[in-house]
């Protein structure tokens, strides 16, 4: 799920996610996260889509959101 705060960071805007991440052993976990992101890419994040993140085996409190660069 992907919902926007309305907030501005930096020039970048608030979303509240709530993901599902897929484990390399296919297993899966739950995270709700707060993320300021440039507003272009906002599309990739939407309800639904399969988006790539990035986290620490030893961390699954946060996770980074691996998106494409978009002029």
């Amino acid at each position: 799920a992907m919902a926007p705060t309305g907030e501005v960071r930096n020039g970048r805007s608030v979303i509240r996610l709530k993901l599902r991440v897929t484990r390399p052993d296919h297993t899966m976990f739950d995270l709700d996260q707060e993320k300021a992101i440039p507003a272009n890419l906002v599309a990739q994040v939407q309800p639904g889509a399969a988006v790539p993140v990035k986290y620490l085996p030893h961390d699954e409190s946060e996770v980074t959101i691996v998106t494409a660069l978009v002029p």
